[in-house]
């Protein structure tokens, strides 16, 4: 999606089922809407919602890439969603 103008919007499910988040470029210049959910028990549809927009400009988004790579570094995923 970064480097693609045409691609349409990344959605992000974690294996965690109370976050979701959904990435897509907002205009021809690079802008970026991060659109996210996160909620306090997954199993509650209506209880502790929290979304949320974050707007971004494209040269933070090397920087962010990098700092998730050391999160996964840190902290590497452990098993599947089909486990």
């Amino acid at each position: 999606m970064y480097n693609d103008t045409g691609a349409g919007p990344a959605k992000f499910d974690s294996m965690e089922p109370w976050l979701r988040l959904t990435v897509e470029r907002t205009d021809r210049l690079g802008h970026i809407s991060v659109v996210g959910e996160a909620r306090m028990e997954p199993f509650f549809d209506r209880h502790n919602i929290l979304q949320f927009v974050i707007e971004l400009d494209q040269s933070f988004v090397p920087e962010a890439l990098r700092g998730l790579a050391e999160i996964l570094e840190e902290f590497p995923v452990i098993g599947s969603p089909d486990d």
